[in-house]
């Protein structure tokens, strides 16, 4: 190839250097997420936001930043993989998480609002502090079994942030105001924790709001 460059070259060694450089240079030259005109008629959007919210359902289960997209090298790579695709950047991705996570909220909402209104809804509850000890989260566990065919059911139901130490006042309200916000709270039957004394704490702020809607809930049974 340098011998084409400056000259002294066969006529087979200038061809080569014109058709596969040529090629070379016009794919490096393309701007991330550019999609070649002859490369033939881009994807419909409905593929393109069906392949979206695969995509970013992949990188969650997997732990890898959208960030990853913003990468040259791995756009050039992709484009050339799929050059019909219009890859998305990282705000798309993260807004089409917020989408997902709403749906599939909503989804829950409706299924549990199609259960019969004697479903005992089992909850189960753990907390976790980060590493720097600067923020906490709860997760709240929802199982019942549905009683129209007897299906064991379990599902996460909320990762919720506590601002503060974990005391059981804190906690108390994060369950109630999560539940309480999907319709979930009035077929709520136990709760279970670890043996951590905010829980028992946490069991008498709860007993005391069921009292206050005029519901029999009795932390010790």
């Amino acid at each position: 190839v340098k011998l084409a460059i400056i000259g002294r070259n066969t006529s087979n060694l200038n061809k080569h250097r014109g058709r596969c450089c040529g090629r070379f240079n016009a794919w490096a030259s393309k701007s991330p997420g550019s999609v070649d005109p002859n490369m033939g008629a881009k994807i419909a959007t409905e593929e393109q936001d069906s392949i979206l919210k695969q995509l970013v359902e992949a990188l969650v289960a997997i732990q890898v930043s959208f960030l990853i997209f913003e990468t040259p090298r791995l756009w050039q790579v992709l484009q050339r993989l799929a050059p019909n695709f219009v890859w998305p950047k990282r705000r798309l991705m993260a807004t089409t998480a917020s989408q997902l996570y709403f749906e599939r909220k909503q989804k829950l909402i409706d299924e549990v609002a199609n259960l019969p209104s004697e479903t005992p809804l089992c909850g189960a509850i753990d907390c976790w502090t980060t590493k720097d000890q600067t923020e906490s989260y709860l997760a709240i566990v929802l199982q019942w079994i549905n009683l129209i065919d007897y299906v064991f059911c379990k599902t996460l139901v909320a990762f919720e942030s506590i601002h503060g130490a974990h005391a059981g006042e804190a906690l108390s309200w994060s369950l109630w105001e999560a539940l309480s916000e999907r319709g979930m709270i009035k077929q709520l039957y136990s709760i279970t924790g670890d043996n951590a004394g905010n829980n028992n704490t946490m069991m008498g702020h709860l007993q005391r709001k069921f009292h206050g809607i005029n519901i029999i809930w009795d932390r010790e049974q």
